[in-house]
């Protein structure tokens, strides 16, 4: 037998496992090895709940990925009685990434949809590591869309880093087919459960998450990108994942206290690899207790419910702009101190609708002087075609910050300006560049041009 694929956090466990293997392979222990195995078992529990308990970002991410972790082809010999795959999307072919087909739960007829890995390198290359190409987002369509023909819930197991980012799949429309999930799953007139096993990253773990429960195991993460992909953003190489981890916010606990999911699936002591059993056993409970609550909502109160559900995701914060705005600092042409004006609305208890029609008549946001431009405003007020998809400037500095940018971004300009977001490099006293940073300079707009525009360009 092979030995279990080990996390490096995992190592201590492993170690008093191995050590608890061999006191019970002694053919005939004695009262003091008996002794000494149950307290090993108890200590080796111990250690397994204290680092199952505080895993961080990264070591959630690492659980997720287990080689060993149950699957969705797992999922259906476990948890459900009789199943019938449905293959290819009549259009292109069949994508083994994702696999569809009728199911039976504890009695209950459904529709399955879910993201299939593979376990050995033959299955990986098919599957494409749960990677799915437009065929397979087409192919889940069109089995849901029958589903909701014939009045059988749906149930979507979630488990891939992404859709498959290859030429081919972007020639045949992935993106397009996504939104079209998105957009059509959000009209189905019959329960859906999504539940994320394992990865939910990007559109492709969101090309079947639309449902009215959502949940996600302990130990799984659902994101708008994997923590590789963001950190490459970010901080220009993968090595810096774990930063990325952390900073995404992705992890069951996050999801609850954001309210993007409903629902945590308690796992297993270990996870979910150590016991596939347990954890079918418990998935099992969770899918057949949520079918049946979903079942008795009538169908137009049911869709209804999906899309608010959605529409609620996100929270704005009005409270620091509010104040900002409150007391916002304006500049003018000849005035060099800035003037602390108050508004009048500020303590009159008005929403932030009541106060912006309001603040836009009250407040006059100032164009910069040309006798205070700098050669970086100049060289944006020669460009003639701002609005084309590559605008290119060389920029040697940027000079100033104008102290009224965010409140321009919330209530937009009254006189001629255009607000440009330039990234540059700050300098030390040496003259060595430190870190990157981004500044806003706003200048004034050529009189040809009628509307606000935005761009960002590289200050070096």
């Amino acid at each position: 037998m092979a030995a279990p694929h080990q996390l490096p956090f995992e190592k201590p466990v492993y170690e008093l496992e191995s050590q608890l293997a061999k006191l019970e392979s002694e053919a005939q222990p004695g009262p003091a090895t008996l002794e000494s195995i149950r307290r090993m078992r108890v200590e080796v529990a111990q250690l397994t709940r204290e680092l199952y308990e505080n895993l961080d970002p990264w070591q959630i991410v690492q659980v997720s990925r287990h080689p060993e972790r149950p699957q969705t082809a797992d999922y259906i010999e476990l948890v459900f009685d009789e199943f019938v795959e449905l293959h290819g999307d009549k259009a292109f072919g069949d994508d083994r990434a994702l696999i569809t087909g009728f199911a039976k739960i504890d009695g209950r007829k459904v529709m399955l949809v879910g993201h299939q890995k593979g376990r050995t390198l033959k299955e990986r290359n098919e599957c494409l590591y749960g990677c799915a190409h437009p065929e397979g987002y087409r192919k889940a369509m069109a089995k849901m869309e029958m589903a909701s023909r014939f009045g059988l819930p749906i149930v979507c197991l979630i488990d891939t880093p992404g859709a498959y980012p290859g030429i081919g799949a972007e020639e045949r429309g992935q993106a397009y087919n996504i939104a079209v999930n998105l957009r059509d799953m959000s009209t189905l007139e019959v329960p859906i459960v999504c539940v994320v096993i394992g990865e939910g990253g990007s559109g492709g773990a969101l090309g079947i998450g639309i449902g009215d429960h959502i949940a996600v195991l302990q130990n799984a993460y659902y994101s708008v990108i994997s923590p590789e992909g963001c950190a490459g953003i970010l901080w220009k190489h993968s090595k810096h994942a774990d930063k990325a981890a952390k900073a995404l916010r992705f992890t069951s606990k996050d999801l609850m206290e954001l309210g993007v999911i409903d629902e945590v699936v308690p796992e297993p002591l270990g996870g979910a690899h150590r016991n596939h059993r347990q954890m079918a056993t418990t998935l099992k409970g969770f899918l057949v207790d949520s079918l049946q609550k979903l079942e008795s909502i009538e169908k137009s109160e049911l869709v209804e419910r999906r899309y608010q559900r959605f529409r609620r995701i996100g929270v704005f914060d009005e409270g620091a702009v509010s104040a900002w705005i409150g007391h916002r600092t304006v500049r003018s042409d000849c005035d060099e101190k800035p003037i602390e004006t108050p508004l009048s609305w500020q303590s009159a208890g008005l929403t932030i609708e009541q106060r912006l029609p309001e603040a836009r008549k009250s407040c006059w946001i100032p164009a910069v002087p040309k006798w205070k431009t700098t050669d970086c405003q100049r060289r944006f007020m020669r460009l003639k075609t701002p609005f084309r998809g590559r605008l290119r400037a060389t920029i040697s500095t940027a000079a100033f910050e104008v102290e009224h940018s965010e409140f321009v971004r919330h209530i937009g300009p009254t006189k001629r300006h255009a607000s440009i977001k330039c990234g540059g490099r700050a300098r030390n006293d040496d003259g060595q560049q430190e870190h990157r940073v981004l500044r806003k300079i706003t200048v004034e707009k050529p009189e040809r041009q009628s509307s606000h525009f935005s761009h960002t360009c590289n200050v070096r």
